[in-house]
């Protein structure tokens, strides 16, 4: 097992800040994500999930722990210490040790919690934890190129476009998905990091 497994895949890993928590997700937090995770607004460009139930969330969370499992994707509960309750999820997912890059994404947030500054909370430790800890040269974000605000959000972190990725993946109904692909280095983040960071 190399060096990043150990650490992502620990039971124990936690980030945190003044403003979240993060955590392996688990069935644990089937509940939680139930109660916010059901408006369909959520879904918009998710590419395989339109969580309207709490079987849907329940599915959702099978399939990350089965990547988790796989070391595909480390899905993570997002627990909001300022409203004292957890308000989404996120994971980490592309995790290359040989060539030192991962990527951020599968992130959503109960609509009540979106724009609240838990997000910023929430990528200021995934950007320090790649950077500053598994020491990467590359972060990735792969988003749907229609999401206008995901986009927005990630250039104000200072990730540059790379192009569009057409027919990248499609969405659950079928519909084809082209990605915009995003990127952060070393560089980038020592430009930005004051910018962003919760501490």
């Amino acid at each position: 097992m190399k060096a990043w497994q150990q650490l992502l895949q620990n039971p124990s890993f936690q980030l945190e800040n003044t403003r979240a928590v993060l955590t392996h997700l688990s069935h644990n937090h089937l509940k939680d994500l139930t109660q916010i995770g059901c408006d369909p607004r959520i879904w918009v460009y998710n590419s395989r999930f339109n969580c309207d139930s709490e079987q849907k969330i329940k599915e959702y969370i099978d399939r990350a722990l089965y990547y988790r499992e796989q070391f595909v994707r480390i899905p993570l509960a997002i627990y909001d210490k300022k409203l004292q309750k957890y308000g989404g999820s996120t994971s980490f997912y592309g995790m290359n040790e040989e060539y030192n890059k991962i990527g951020i994404g599968y992130t959503w947030y109960g609509v009540d919690l979106q724009r609240t500054g838990l997000n910023r909370a929430v990528k200021s430790l995934m950007l320090e934890y790649s950077f500053n800890v598994l020491k990467c040269r590359r972060v990735e974000f792969h988003i749907n190129s229609k999401n206008q605000a995901s986009r927005a959000s990630v250039e104000y972190y200072g990730a540059r476009l790379e192009g569009i990725i057409r027919n990248d993946c499609f969405r659950y109904n079928g519909e084809n998905v082209d990605t915009a692909l995003y990127s952060i280095l070393p560089e980038d983040y020592e430009n930005i990091k004051e910018k962003i960071i919760v501490y």
